[in-house]
């Protein structure tokens, strides 16, 4: 399976008030699990018109942010992050929540 980050840099305008257009760039991340859907322990934090679609479990080094995307098997997901850690290795991590909003 095929995990992307999708950064969006806005545009805006240069010093001459020239526009500057937005730039997005792709670039694979590396991550450790990937599971459909949400645990019973995540599912209540989709918000409203969201169902979380994928539950991504990505190691702490990995450079994401709440405005970035995923694109997983081509298709484009909001996402949310929060920390991880495991109740059996104790080591920790970040779990992605990728969510795609309807309605």
């Amino acid at each position: 399976m095929t995990i992307q980050r999708v950064r969006i840099s806005p545009g805006g305008f240069d010093d001459y008030e020239n526009p500057i257009p937005s730039d997005e760039v792709r670039s694979p991340i590396k991550y450790l699990e990937i599971a459909p859907g949400a645990t019973a322990e995540y599912r209540d934090l989709g918000r409203n018109g969201e169902t979380i679609a994928w539950t991504v479990f990505v190691p702490l080094t990995v450079d994401l942010t709440n405005d970035d995307l995923l694109e997983i098997d081509g298709v484009d997901y909001g996402i949310r992050i929060q920390q991880w850690k495991s109740r059996r290795t104790k080591r920790g991590g970040l779990v992605v929540l990728a969510s795609r909003t309807t309605g």
